[in-house]
């Protein structure tokens, strides 16, 4: 009984109810990677993904109490109308490039993420980041993944120890592997709520982080369901 009581939603989740039982589904995405033995060497696919680098991502990731987010993450905290006025060598120099179409991205072996063209994607090739986005609604997306025996919960404060988070809790549990965090986070002297989908299984961790400063918490949840829902693939 203890059981079904941890898994039930909480009351505001009634107006997103059907987006909750859609993301159910999206768990089994991630059920590849209990099938895993090894983390192969990942690339974007560059026949899917418009002007993007084909540099591999390393597949001996590991997260240390010492890492902070790089300094060129911050660009995306600047607002959309902001980055659209750069020019293209100061984008560059940040790993940031505006989608000239809708492309995709892979998340794993058997799974990609929509991103719609227009949007500034940003690839750093750093320890633990596999990809950031903005969205011309100024929404940012940062997606992690790496291999820890830390908990999922420190693995992700310690992913945002340089951004003063606060707040953060666990607001709902898919499954025993999956659950939804909220957070804030502060940059430029600026708040940004903040909801992130993480998955753990194996000492295999992902987040999935959307953040905002313009919308409020339940807002942000909404669309970050909806986001993740409408916009991650299954290959075929």
């Amino acid at each position: 009984m203890e059981e079904n009581e941890e898994y039930r939603e909480r009351p505001v989740w009634r107006t997103v109810l059907s987006i909750v039982i859609a993301i159910i589904a999206v768990v089994r995405l991630f059920a590849t990677c209990n099938q895993m033995e090894s983390r192969q060497t990942r690339i974007l696919d560059a026949n899917q993904l418009n002007n993007i680098s084909e540099r591999q991502f390393s597949d001996q990731r590991s997260l240390t109490s010492s890492q902070t987010p790089k300094i060129w993450n911050d660009l995306l905290y600047k607002r959309y109308k902001y980055l659209d006025s750069l020019d293209q060598t100061r984008l560059k120099d940040f790993y940031i490039i505006k989608l000239a179409k809708d492309s995709l991205v892979s998340l794993d072996i058997e799974s990609q993420l929509k991103i719609e063209k227009g949007c500034f994607f940003q690839n750093t090739h750093d320890d633990t980041l596999k990809f950031a986005f903005k969205t011309p609604k100024n929404l940012n997306v940062f997606v992690h993944d790496f291999e820890s025996t830390v908990a999922v919960d420190k693995s992700f404060k310690k992913l945002k120890a340089g951004s003063g988070i606060n707040n953060f809790k666990e607001f709902i549990k898919l499954s025993p592997t999956t659950k939804l965090l909220t957070y804030n986070i502060t940059k430029r002297d600026i708040k940004f709520n903040g909801i992130a989908y993480a998955f753990e299984k194996n000492n295999y961790q992902m987040f999935i982080e959307f953040e905002s400063s313009t919308w409020p918490q339940k807002k942000l949840n909404q669309e970050a369901l909806t986001y993740v829902v409408n916009h991650i693939k299954v290959r075929k």
